[in-house]
């Protein structure tokens, strides 16, 4: 009886140490799923924000870019009336 009941104890013991490393196993892996998702939440927040800050530089290339043109055809205006 005593022997069955130590048997017992000792499959309970390895039931109880697999279930702790299934445990530590679990949580390690959804510590590393957390930071994983916040790596890409911050990635792609971090990305918008250049996508924005590019869209800016282009509007301001685009902008500079028509002003440079109406110079242009001013100053070609202002040669010509200075010729006549």
């Amino acid at each position: 009886m005593l022997k069955t009941i130590l048997v017992q104890l000792q499959l309970l013991f390895k039931i109880m140490l697999q279930l702790s490393k299934i445990i530590r196993s679990r949580d390690n892996w959804r510590e590393k799923a957390v930071q994983r998702a916040d790596e890409i939440r911050e990635h792609r927040k971090t990305h918008k924000r250049h996508q924005k800050k590019i869209a800016e530089i282009k509007q301001q290339i685009n902008e500079l870019q028509q002003s440079a043109e109406h110079t242009k055809k001013n100053l070609h205006h202002l040669q010509g009336k200075l010729l006549i």
